[in-house]
């Protein structure tokens, strides 16, 4: 070994430590960019990706075919199942035999800040639990690009009322602004405002929401009264309080940010004490002009207006996302705690819960030859239908939703 370097860099493999959504640069921990467009994010870097990449991606014949052998991974070895099977596997392995222990003893990495990791857990556990998360918001986002499109009308959804929790007033309904808001969106001066003020840019009177990415249905709470949670200090923990407790697989939230993108730790709490492990979302910038849209977008072509003088936006391309949040079906949901991991300004308006007519498939009169195609939730082409709720596709063009016990 070379004098002075410490043995135990012989077993470190390089890089690994930022991989999977653990650097805190380039977008590298964000689960919904592509590396092949890094050039257009941080033009001022040296390094340029292959040119021929572009050119793959430009090429319908490659293209279809990269999809088609994302639809058989996901069938198979790069499957839900067996991906989460796998980390906990490793992880099992690494902590049963005292690997674990020993790599804190040595070095000492779980709850300190290690540059550039964008993710400090405070256990093993927590930093699995968030790889897990990550790792499933990345399959979300590939799976939307790469896999057949999937109609929207199989994420049926309920908006849910907010008991507590909403802390500001950031919609403008009347003029001047200066008294029909508490809060801006960006930190300066500038707000969103409804369609009674003015109908080109505005949200909508009646404050239902339909998102354009996945057709979530939300209902934005009053105007003229505090209409969310918005959250600008890092390390500030805010609670969301139900009106009632539920029961669902997930939990869609209606958000943006200004000053550049948030990321935030989502804790569900259930109404019998326990709590989910944090997970993780990126909410980006509420400023996305058109050649930047990628489809994800909740609500696009949005303006705002000043609060200072009323001043419209001279062009609209403003826009609000959304975030899913998953949550254990036989646990009864009863609030969120939001922490705020940087010092954007990040803001939630709105919730939506995931809501399904579940039926015995035994009980369902569906002939087998008129059936086209079964989809998972997430829209992956199954081969047979599984254990849980399957999409499946008729061939009179109907689809319908049925649950295997």
């Amino acid at each position: 070994k070379n004098e002075g370097l410490d043995p135990r860099w012989k077993m470190s493999l390089w890089d690994f430590n930022i991989a999977w959504g653990n650097a805190n640069y380039y977008s590298g921990q964000k689960t919904n960019v592509w590396h092949y467009t890094f050039n257009q994010r941080e033009r001022n870097d040296a390094e340029h990706v292959p040119f021929y990449w572009y050119k793959l991606l430009n090429d319908t014949a490659y293209v279809n075919r990269m999809k088609a052998r994302w639809v058989e991974y996901r069938n198979n070895n790069y499957s839900d199942e067996r991906i989460y099977a796998t980390i906990d596997s490793l992880a099992n392995l690494i902590t049963s035999h005292g690997a674990a222990d020993r790599n804190q003893q040595a070095w000492g990495c779980i709850g300190r800040n290690i540059w550039p990791n964008a993710y400090v857990g405070h256990s093993y556990q927590d930093e699995v639990d968030y790889m897990k998360s990550w790792t499933k918001q990345r399959l979300s986002f590939m799976d939307k690009a790469l896999l057949p499109p999937v109609p929207k009308e199989i994420i049926p959804t309920e908006p849910v009322v907010v008991a507590s929790g909403w802390n500001h007033d950031v919609i403008a309904e009347k003029l001047p602004v200066s008294s029909s808001v508490s809060e801006t969106i960006d930190g300066g001066n500038r707000t969103f405002f409804a369609a009674s003020v003015n109908n080109n840019g505005g949200l909508p009177d009646d404050r239902v929401i339909t998102s354009e990415a996945e057709g979530i249905i939300y209902k934005l709470s009053p105007y003229d009264e505090n209409n969310c949670l918005r959250i600008s200090e890092s390390g500030k923990t805010e609670t969301i309080v139900f009106e009632s407790t539920f029961r669902t697989k997930g939990i869609y939230m209606l958000t943006t940010s200004g000053g550049g993108s948030s990321e935030w730790r989502v804790v569900v709490n259930y109404s019998n004490g326990t709590s989910e492990p944090a997970q993780t979302i990126y909410i980006r910038d509420w400023s996305v002009r058109e050649e930047n849209l990628d489809g994800t977008e909740a609500k696009h072509a949005l303006g705002n207006i000043s609060r200072n003088n009323d001043a419209m936006s001279s062009d609209n391309h403003y826009c609000l996302f959304e975030s899913l949040i998953n949550t254990d079906t036989k646990k009864q949901v009863k609030s969120l705690t939001i922490t705020s991991i940087n010092s954007s300004i990040g803001t939630v308006f709105a919730f939506s819960k995931i809501v399904e007519n579940i039926s015995d498939i035994n009980n369902t009169a569906t002939n087998s030859s008129t059936i086209t195609g079964i989809f998972s939730p997430s829209g992956m082409k199954l081969q047979q239908m599984q254990k849980g709720l399957n999409i499946v596709k008729q061939a009179d063009g109907t689809t319908k939703k049925i649950f295997v016990k």
